[in-house]
């Protein structure tokens, strides 16, 4: 190769490796951004509503239009100018537009991970574009009670109490006030000291709720804890129910044996019990064996084995074996009958 053409090759091979640096920095650059990829608002408390004023521009050198965009959930909003959805939206070429992220904090507190995305189109190439960000929040508990739905049956004490809890700084009570209290007696207390001790998560309680028995014909009521800081106002419902009389859930309740029965005695109780409700027996004494057996749909058998009812009643005239059924007790009698 004469040294002539070297120098025009050189130059030739150098004009093409610059446009497609050129090229691919022109790739790179000619994606819509928003202006971080990891953006963290200030720690709130619940209740307030968290907001932050982001950009979304458009590098390319045509305009494009926002065909959709996504939030993590139903208690984020997004607004560009004028109020307007970003649906729709048109950025035109080397444009920054504002955006307005709203998040509702109601009911919700910790570290809360969000993000938001849009889908972009160019206008002259019908390109497919892609934009998110990811926005953390991390909000201040403002007011709990736990349990959060209390019952009243026949054998329930004459008041319950339900812990209040807050992640903020309470000193007085008075902030506190329970709403919707006509026909229940229902009013805010200081924390006993092993109360005080009861923490939960990053939330300490800061005062008790008493709620005493209603009276007869109460059946339900939602009552409404409010509580007024620094000009904010945090609600929590507490649900109030009657459960009616226990409900009898064994058939029979009750056993008769004498000493013309065969030994050994067994006798077949019906135990009313949806699927996957545990059934524990307790207080069985010795002589008697109990073990469940064939299910039905919303009942299993319970097999009532007895040794020799004689020995048994020798020195009581009544055994009371006690079954724990989910949530309710109900008592097997076994009598001896003369």
């Amino acid at each position: 190769m004469s040294n002539r053409v070297l120098p025009f090759l050189f130059w030739g091979i150098l004009s093409v490796a610059i446009a497609l640096c050129i090229y691919t920095l022109s790739i790179t650059a000619s994606k819509p951004f928003l202006p971080a990829r990891h953006v963290a608002f200030d720690r709130i408390a619940e209740g307030a509503e968290a907001k932050m004023d982001l950009q979304l521009t458009n590098p390319l050198s045509e305009a494009i239009i926002i065909r959709n965009y996504k939030v993590s959930c139903g208690c984020m909003a997004v607004e560009s100018q004028h109020g307007l959805e970003p649906a729709g939206v048109r950025i035109d070429p080397f444009e920054t537009i504002p955006l307005r992220v709203t998040l509702g904090t109601k009911g919700r507190y910790g570290k809360l991970p969000h993000w938001i995305s849009f889908d972009m189109e160019g206008v002259d190439s019908a390109r497919l574009i892609h934009a998110e960000t990811r926005i953390d929040l991390e909000i201040e508990a403002g007011l709990r009670v736990i349990p959060d739905r209390i019952f009243f049956q026949d054998e329930s004490p004459k008041e319950i109490r339900c812990l209040v809890y807050s992640g903020l700084i309470v000193e007085d009570l008075t902030h506190i006030t329970v709403e919707n209290n006509d026909s229940l007696s229902a009013k805010i207390v200081p924390l006993t000291e092993l109360e005080s001790s009861q923490l939960l998560e990053s939330m300490r309680p800061i005062a008790a709720v008493v709620v005493n028995r209603p009276a007869d014909g109460f059946r339900s009521k939602q009552l409404e804890l409010r509580m007024k800081v620094a000009g904010m106002i945090f609600t929590q419902a507490l649900l109030v129910e009657v459960l009616e009389s226990k409900k009898q859930l064994i058939w029979p309740s009750k056993i008769y044996v004498s000493a013309a029965d065969k030994l050994p005695l067994v006798r077949n109780i019906e135990v009313v019990c949806p699927e996957h409700t545990e059934v524990v027996v307790s207080n069985v004494p010795n002589g008697i064996t109990l073990t469940l057996g064939l299910r039905k749909r919303d009942s299993q058998l319970l097999e009532v084995s007895i040794d020799d009812p004689k020995r048994l009643f020798s020195d009581s005239a009544c055994e009371r074996i006690r079954l724990t059924i989910g949530s309710q007790e109900q008592i097997l009698e076994i009598d001896w009958e003369d």
